[in-house]
């Protein structure tokens, strides 16, 4: 039925589980980022700084394209703080107009 209550091991003493979470080899499934001329961190993805932003003047990057934890949560906060961010500099250009 899939359910694994226990983890054997060669020695010692199996372990009660509920679940088993395992991380998985994850790269790029698009070269936009490298297209655009985004600089890339050690995974290949975009590297972002504290506010989303890239080495590409108003070029932002959120979520599974710029960072390691591949956590849908994460993404959506890096989306929101990108598009706070996007929002303060496009009222900045209105005010300069």
């Amino acid at each position: 039925d899939g359910a694994m209550p226990q983890l054997g091991f060669a020695s010692g003493d199996p372990l009660t589980r509920d679940a088993l979470f395992l991380p998985t080899d994850q790269h790029p499934q698009s070269s936009l980022a490298i297209a655009l001329g985004c600089a890339l961190n050690r995974r290949g993805t975009a590297r972002t700084g504290p506010l989303c932003d890239t080495n590409i003047p108003r070029l932002f990057v959120a979520g599974d394209a710029s960072r390691d934890a591949q956590f849908v949560v994460v993404a959506a906060a890096e989306g929101v703080k990108a598009a706070c961010t996007i929002n303060k500099a496009l009222q900045l250009e209105e005010l300069k107009q």
